[in-house]
């Protein structure tokens, strides 16, 4: 049985306001909106990796405290919150990985401004939660789908930006691979002048 069964399992032999008084919550509501949040949560890995804190305990603090209170001693639960928090770290640590939607754009007359606002069309950012657990040859495969489902879906051309000529993706910090419009690794050299247009007041990055 996961700790999440465990937990809610538990919880049916104690009325929530006991138990809050128990983790020492003068302010029942607070304490009462923190283990709702962790129920409503998709599992305690997720709840441990947004973070949260709500004055008195952070997520991990609270679920140690309830699985005390709770007495639940059939699975070592700091452990298995350890690793969580542990693989949380990890995975926040790691480069990001992205795709470049590249269209060659070249700018004639268009606003800066309307162009760091669109910027966000032209970058793909990946589930690094997904690409963690992946070898190579499977993230090749996931990325690969993924530049076949955008083109298909942007019908082959991005507002303000034009027509698709391939895509850039950049693994972590370790390598650079470009994808043509089908998913397949492009073939040769191939030139991408990859650009960013962003908007800058007094020297402070707005777009």
């Amino acid at each position: 049985m996961t700790l999440t069964k465990i937990i809610k399992k538990q919880l049916t032999n104690i009325s929530q306001k006991n138990l809050l008084k128990a983790m020492g919550y003068n302010n029942i509501d607070i304490g009462r909106k923190t283990l709702q949040s962790l129920l409503d949560a998709e599992d305690i890995y997720s709840w441990i990796k947004d973070g949260h804190f709500d004055l008195r305990y952070t997520s991990k603090q609270f679920i140690i405290k309830l699985c005390e209170i709770l007495e639940v001693s059939d699975i070592d639960y700091e452990v298995i919150l350890d690793q969580y928090e542990q693989r949380a770290r990890n995975i926040s640590s790691e480069p990001l990985s992205y795709i470049y939607v590249n269209t060659n754009f070249k700018r004639k007359n268009e606003p800066v401004f309307a162009l760091a606002i669109m910027e966000r069309i032209r970058r793909v950012v990946l589930d690094q939660e997904i690409l963690f657990d992946m070898r190579k040859e499977e993230v090749i495969a996931y990325v690969s789908k993924i530049v076949q489902e955008h083109y298909r879906e942007s019908k082959g051309s991005l507002k303000l930006w034009g027509p698709i000529q391939n895509y850039v993706f950049h693994y972590k910090n370790e390598e650079t691979i470009i994808f043509d419009v089908h998913g397949n690794i492009a073939k040769g050299n191939v030139e991408v002048s990859e650009t960013k247009a962003v908007v800058k007041i007094n020297n402070q990055l707005i777009f």
